[in-house]
């Protein structure tokens, strides 16, 4: 794409796969990491080193966290080679709205807006619990998932994330201190990772 359309800028909102993957759970959709396995130009160009990994993946969080981390781990591989894409954290996003996405528009060229300022504000509440609504309290969906998941399903989800060892949410923590998530909170502040 950036060679047909050089000024257009990617934003890849990457979510913890936990978070992400609960979602999906709740909602009865499936997950086949297995299908990347018949991209033969994906996995020479990208993934080869976790075929075996990627058909190893059996239980749903299993399948979640492979297929979260060959997903992400292309994406990551592409975005080091393409500075036009930046990737955004969404638990960055959800910690300060107004600020965070008023950082991503000066970061994109973007004029902020009193529109999208107040589109935040009155967003940014607790008490609708519709499945796609837009109203959410933001701090509360950082980590909700913690309180839905078993420790186990956590550790497996992990255990298929690790070994494609991107730099993303370290210790496996959804709160993060950077835009792009490589930098985690610890009760002081902000930690680098390993």
């Amino acid at each position: 794409m950036p060679g047909r359309f050089p000024q257009v800028q990617q934003v890849y909102i990457l979510r913890h796969p936990c978070g992400q993957f609960e979602s999906w759970q709740r909602r009865g959709w499936k997950l086949e990491p297995a299908k990347l396995l018949q991209n033969r130009r994906l996995m020479e160009d990208h993934l080869h080193p976790f075929e075996s990994l990627l058909s190893r993946a059996s239980s749903f969080w299993e399948r979640a966290g492979a297929l979260w981390a060959a997903v992400t781990y292309v994406i990551h591989r592409q975005t080091e080679a393409d500075k036009g894409r930046f990737i955004v954290a969404y638990e960055w996003l959800c910690d300060e709205p107004v600020a965070r996405f008023r950082e991503l528009y000066r970061r994109l060229g973007l004029a902020w807006s009193r529109k999208a300022e107040h589109f935040l504000h009155i967003s940014d509440r607790p008490g609708d619990t519709r499945t796609y609504s837009l109203v959410r309290s933001s701090k509360m969906q950082v980590d909700v998932w913690k309180g839905r998941l078993r420790d186990d399903d956590i550790a497996a989800c992990r255990g298929f994330v690790e070994p494609f060892e991107l730099p993303y949410y370290p210790a496996f923590e959804p709160r993060v201190a950077s835009m792009c998530g490589d930098q985690a909170y610890d009760n002081a502040g902000p930690v680098l990772p390993p």
